[in-house]
């Protein structure tokens, strides 16, 4: 029997302790690894893990203590959706499982609890965009705003011709006599009824690959889906905005000026824009196929959220650069007192930290710039 144990050594060190009994005992490679897996409270989830340390060893009867890294920039979440926990597991040269324990120490935890934010995370990071369809095609260039309306408007046409479809096809057409009702109709000499042209479905005919109806309803909604997307896309392009490319490191205590932050001008008048700059941890996860999707979804909830500066504008004119209006500074301290460090167990897995600058105009598409975040350490979000 082997078992894993957490203690601390006579220099203080963090050590597991391996202890093997029962016998025959012989010495052997194994491999002792601090792995982060990600479990998921949705049974459709799919879990997921990373090997965070690794050290091959060799297994003596007994006791031994192996050190473990002072510090592996992880730590155990509970979160809404998720949970990143980790593991101390030695596995035999063959990646066979021979022990594993829970990793809970000093070492994996973050010294300074966060604090409970007022502030719905969701309408803080994805605020409800609600905007003039007309205003934003005035507001694109001619020639844009023609074929942006032009190629939205072909889809909607599209869509709803297509309905149409299958409504004729599921009420009005009719099914094609097959060689043995052809046969019937002779045998009962009703020739009138062998001869009349039946009325031929458009596009959807009858048969195991479901309803005509349906499947003109699925096909519709899509079509109608990349209309939007087609518009939405394309209707943002009233101004061109960026970040600056070259902004300081982000520690705790750094304050920059909101007209450095962002850049770029308004192709015409912008009356009443809020700008914010707002920081957030997302859950990150991925969902089996199933519930009616087809297809692996890949799902990003913000669960706390922080404002970090808002600012709102009167008045842009055309052509005038956006930050020569913003005054004051953006102070990033909150978010590393009040927010997790990233926690990424895969691309798709895990805990993120994300933050971005929002230009909010009431009949405008908000514009959202999601800023770097490469260069954020995970030891200045602990206690200091």
């Amino acid at each position: 029997m082997i078992t894993l144990q957490l203690v601390r050594d006579e220099q203080a060190r963090t050590v597991c302790r391996i202890t093997q009994e029962g016998g025959p005992l012989a010495e052997r490679l194994v491999d002792l690894r601090i792995v982060a897996r990600v479990e998921l409270r949705d049974s459709q989830g799919i879990p997921e893990e990373q090997v965070l340390h690794s050290r091959r060893l060799r297994l003596a009867p007994g006791s031994q203590d192996v050190p473990l890294p002072q510090q592996t920039a992880s730590y155990d979440y509970h979160g809404q959706e998720i949970a990143v926990r980790l593991t101390l597991r030695l596995t035999d040269d063959k990646g066979k499982v021979l022990a594993e324990a829970r990793l809970r120490d000093a070492e994996t935890a973050l010294l300074a609890p966060r604090p409970k934010l007022a502030e719905c995370p969701r309408e803080l990071m994805h605020p409800k965009d609600e905007y003039s369809l007309l205003a934003n095609l005035r507001a694109l260039p001619a020639a844009i705003g023609m074929s942006v309306a032009a190629a939205g408007v072909a889809l909607y046409v599209v869509a709803a011709l297509n309905l149409a479809v299958g409504a004729h096809d599921q009420f009005v057409a009719e099914p094609q006599l097959t060689a043995m009702d052809r046969f019937n109709l002779k045998l009962a000499g009703r020739t009138d009824e062998l001869a009349r042209v039946r009325v031929a479905p458009i596009l959807y005919a009858r048969g195991r690959r479901g309803t005509p109806l349906l499947s003109a309803v699925q096909f519709s909604l899509y079509t109608a889906l990349l209309a939007s997307l087609i518009l939405h896309r394309h209707l943002s392009r009233y101004g061109d905005f960026h970040l600056y490319l070259f902004l300081p490191p982000l520690r705790p205590g750094t304050r920059i000026a909101a007209r450095r932050l962002v850049r770029g001008r308004s192709h015409v008048d912008l009356f009443d824009v809020t700008a914010r700059v707002v920081a957030g941890n997302v859950e990150c996860w991925r969902r089996k196929p199933g519930s009616g999707q087809k297809v692996e979804r890949k799902i990003r909830t913000p669960v706390r959220a922080v404002k970090l500066y808002e600012f709102n504008l009167p008045c842009v004119p055309a052509g005038s650069s956006i930050g020569d209006f913003l005054q004051g500074d953006v102070d990033f301290t909150p978010m590393f007192r009040a927010l997790y460090p990233a926690l990424m167990v895969t691309t798709d897995s895990g805990l993120d930290l994300v933050w971005q600058v929002q230009l909010l105009h009431p009949e405008f598409v908000d514009k959202a710039l999601p800023g770097p975040t490469s260069n954020l350490r995970f030891a200045d979000f602990l206690e200091d």
